[in-house]
């Protein structure tokens, strides 16, 4: 009985011995392996030449700030967001140019498909209404929205180009931004390439039209009673109820494509 006591006391010590070796031999291989890691990376910190680095910020442009930090993938899409809207721009200014040129003012009243419309304005009911010395320059600006209504429509290749009269007509009649209604027309159908309407280029409601003329007549009738008279006259704003799904990004495309043209 005592024998079997001090052979598993003698077990005992000598598996507390076995462990406690393991135990600082671990600590010993950390400790060095550690030690010799951190010398490593000592030798390999990058120390900056700072008469390098005075000489070189002495050469610093505001050009190059713009893109220095972590706005700069920001800063670059911002840049060539800018720079293709100028090109557009440009774009549709030459075409408006030549078309200002070339048409006469009288070329605005020669909308026959006025007569079709259930308000039946007359196109100079607008201009009727301010004292004398300023029709001269009204007929000027309508006809600028007009030239530039035709380029942007151009631009697209939409058959809209054909309505823009009712465009500028419309807006002038119930007050809205002439510039809305062209750009919604664009997101959401193209320029009335794509209707999942008939002769609904804005996506307005669950129901077509008989032309185009009408259905611009109506969308601005429901943008002056359901949104101008309440105040929302922006895109932002309008797009919450416009378009409830995506309104941010759908406010963002047609203020983009009203960007395109001035406001008048």
């Amino acid at each position: 009985m005592n024998k079997r006591k001090s052979a598993l006391l003698w077990h005992v010590y000598g598996l507390g011995i076995f462990v406690l070796a393991l135990i600082i031999s671990g600590y010993v291989f950390v400790r060095f392996y550690v030690r010799s890691a951190h010398a490593d990376f000592e030798s390999t910190i990058y120390v900056p030449d700072y008469n390098k680095i005075d000489e070189l910020s002495n050469k610093v442009t505001p050009e190059l700030i713009v893109g220095i930090g972590p706005q700069i993938t920001q800063s670059r899409d911002r840049i060539n967001k800018v720079k293709t809207q100028q090109q557009a721009r440009s774009q549709i200014i030459a075409s408006v140019n030549v078309h200002y040129k070339t048409s006469r003012p009288q070329a605005i009243f020669k909308n026959k498909s006025l007569k079709k419309s259930p308000v039946k304005p007359r196109p100079d009911w607008y201009i009727e209404q301010f004292p004398k010395s300023r029709r001269d320059y009204l007929l000027k600006v309508r006809h600028k929205k007009i030239a530039w209504l035709k380029a942007f429509f151009v631009r697209y290749r939409s058959p809209l180009k054909a309505n823009v009269y009712d465009f500028v007509y419309a807006s002038e009649y119930y007050g809205i931004d002439y510039r809305l209604l062209p750009a919604i027309s664009i997101v959401e159908s193209s320029g009335g390439k794509y209707l999942f309407r008939p002769y609904n280029p804005f996506g307005w409601g669950r129901h077509g039209y008989k032309n185009f003329h009408d259905a611009i007549w109506d969308v601005a009738r429901g943008l002056s009673v359901y949104h101008y008279r309440l105040n929302r006259t922006t895109p932002e704003s309008i797009g919450r109820l416009y378009n409830p799904v995506t309104p941010t990004h759908w406010a963002r495309k047609v203020r983009y494509l009203m960007n395109l043209m001035p406001k008048y």
